[in-house]
């Protein structure tokens, strides 16, 4: 009921939203985490930077400062994660030269970013239900795989007529679920898959990448603290791995020096080839000695989109 009362005082034009002197773009959802917002405002970024000038405005969800704090601004990066949070600390990693603030006041934080560095377009990370800010596109991104609930939902359902896209990810070959489609496609917003592709194996930010093929077939303990873990469990599958241990953490979660000595115990006790994680686990752990590599995901940005921006930019 609150979110619908506010919806429509925003709708009625009764709450005003800001117009920044940019365009804006928002990705974000209406469930509880897990849909690849993340891997999709990466994507996003680096096809848009090609042409144009980019910034980044996150929250920075749990992180243990407040106010705004400025993540990069394209040259200078910062080092601690647990200031600006992990998810933008891990869009800084993909994205070194493109500035990117986070606060959770994210009209300054947006204001902040337009007199500092007059960006063409600013991406806003996980803002679908953040309307004090007027917004020029935006993409929901929704978990479409059979198993994904949508029983916790951040807003109503019908909240999605006021999305421009929406990006179905999780699906799977030949897929129908035909009560589903017929939910969304009421709201007579274009439907787009966005496939995630586990492309490459990190081994830690400072070295190389290897391919997934060198890992098919390999013993793996795996762990993750994100919002839809199974999604990192079925990555892993797609992989070739066999899966000894499954460990999972609460989104958000501050890895301690207690949970890599968890891994490790299981680890001495199963004796794997790898431990396995996410790129968001990854940027938060404590140094470990354990065989540990991270999974990165990448999506690619549908083309229908690009050309609606690129439109919307002449």
């Amino acid at each position: 009921m609150l979110m619908r009362t506010r919806n429509l005082l925003y709708d009625k034009k009764l709450l005003e939203a800001t117009k920044l002197d940019c365009k804006v773009i928002s990705i974000g959802n209406i469930s509880m985490g897990g849909t690849g917002k993340t891997p999709a405002v990466i994507a996003l970024a680096k096809e848009l930077k090609q042409k144009y000038k980019v910034a980044v405005l996150s929250r920075g969800y749990g992180r243990k400062s407040r106010g705004l704090q400025l993540v990069s601004d394209g040259n200078q990066i910062t080092k601690d994660w647990k200031t600006v949070g992990d998810e933008p600390f891990l869009i800084m990693k993909h994205l070194p030269d493109i500035p990117i603030v986070v606060d959770e006041n994210r009209v300054r934080g947006g204001q902040y970013l337009v007199n500092k560095f007059n960006p063409d377009i600013i991406i806003l990370d996980d803002a679908f239900q953040h309307r004090k800010i007027r917004r020029d596109l935006d993409i929901v991104i929704i978990a479409y795989s059979k198993n994904s609930s949508w029983r916790f939902l951040r807003e109503p359902l019908g909240s999605l007529k006021r999305a421009d896209f929406i990006l179905l990810t999780s699906m799977t070959a030949n897929q129908n679920y035909n009560t589903r489609e017929e939910r969304l496609s009421k709201f007579k917003t274009p439907l787009i898959p966005l496939a995630k592709t586990a492309d490459k194996i990190l081994v830690n930010f400072n070295q190389h990448k290897i391919e997934t093929e060198a890992i098919r077939g390999k013993a793996v303990i795996i762990f993750s603290g994100i919002g839809n873990p199974d999604s990192f469990t079925k990555t892993v599958e797609g992989l070739g791995c066999k899966i000894l241990k499954i460990l999972t953490f609460k989104d958000h979660h501050f890895h301690t020096d207690s949970d890599t000595d968890k891994i490790k115990s299981h680890f001495d006790r199963l004796k794997p080839d790898y431990v396995l994680t996410t790129e968001k686990d990854l940027v938060k752990l404590p140094p470990t000695k354990l065989p540990l590599l991270a999974v990165t995901i990448s999506v690619k940005i549908p083309p229908q989109i690009l050309n609606h921006i690129n439109k919307m930019m002449e």
